[in-house]
């Protein structure tokens, strides 16, 4: 089940869990990056926003990230490192809440918003095995422990288990109806322990994974490399039900280019995925080869496109 905390703005649109991450080349003397971003969704065309102005330290790490919504700074955003450069802690805090007022008078509704710098929203935590993460903990409000990811590595240093423990979170959260925008007031809360489960084998250019929930075998999952990069990925279910297919492209400089999905909205542990996806994502570069832009689409029509600045 995907969570939302019902505190600050609630996100629209979501990335699907299946998707890639991928490591951006980056200034060797990165000090500052602004991302701005041009919005498109649903006929409400808004451009060149700042959502968010990143710095990074002399060793190139980022630091802290002020996020912002309509010129008001929703969040921030602190990571700190180890002597290793390694990721130890991530916290987001401070928060924008929002609701809507009625005038007495008139009967007119307005939004009104007010920013808590005391807030601490989210604390994830990080382990390592000598270089390779371990593990990551997730704390809402930086004391509850809500989701445990562990991570298992065969010699290659090639992923071959990933275990997610969802813990019963206390706090208010809300659910959205699947595939949609539209809470689900009615969703049941989780009692007790979730446990899911995905393990992986390799063989040449294949990564054969499955998928399981606490009790039994739900999916399957096929990965496709060239040249060390992954190409598709197709995921069924345990009947032979394809509900998930991706496909990537890259240059001639090994650099994404483009990620396309065909998606069911179906998870691969079960059940169905709240909020709305993106079925594609094209990335361009500057003539130094660093990222410059992502636009995303909905339908095959752009929702919103992501444009990065960076300062030496």
């Amino acid at each position: 089940m995907n969570k939302q905390i019902v505190l600050g703005i609630l996100f629209s649109l979501s990335l699907n869990s299946f998707s890639q991450d991928f490591d951006f080349k980056e200034p060797d003397n990165l000090r500052k990056k602004i991302t701005t971003m041009d919005y498109y969704y649903l006929d409400s065309v808004r451009l060149g926003d700042t959502i968010a102005i990143s710095d990074y330290d002399s060793n190139g790490n980022m630091i802290k990230t002020n996020h912002f919504s309509d010129k008001l700074i929703q969040s921030n955003s602190f990571y700190h490192y180890d002597s290793n450069n390694r990721l130890i802690e991530y916290v987001d805090f401070g928060r924008r809440g929002y609701q809507i007022i009625t005038d007495p008078k008139t009967g007119k509704e307005s939004e009104i918003s007010e920013y808590d710098s005391t807030i601490t929203m989210l604390i994830k935590k990080y382990k390592y095995d000598i270089d390779n993460l371990k593990q990551m903990d997730w704390y809402e409000f930086g004391k509850n422990l809500i989701i445990s990811e562990i991570y298992e590595y065969d010699n290659s240093n090639r992923i071959i288990k990933e275990l997610q423990i969802s813990y019963p979170n206390p706090n208010t959260l809300v659910y959205f109806k699947p595939n949609s925008t539209e809470i689900d007031w009615n969703h049941p809360r989780q009692e007790n322990i979730e446990v899911d489960t995905k393990t992986c084998k390799y063989s040449g250019n294949l990564r054969l994974c499955e998928y399981f929930d606490s009790t039994k075998l739900i999916s399957l999952d096929t990965t496709i490399f060239e040249n060390g990069l992954i190409k598709r990925n197709v995921i069924y279910r345990k009947s032979g039900e394809k509900i998930f297919e991706a496909f990537y492209d890259y240059d001639d400089q090994n650099k994404i280019i483009e990620y396309r999905t065909i998606d069911s909205g179906k998870s691969a542990y079960g059940g169905e995925y709240d909020m709305i996806s993106y079925d594609k994502i094209k990335y361009s570069y500057d003539k130094y080869g660093y990222l410059e832009e992502k636009e995303y689409f909905v339908d095959n029509k752009i929702s919103t496109k992501i444009h990065y600045y960076c300062f030496e």
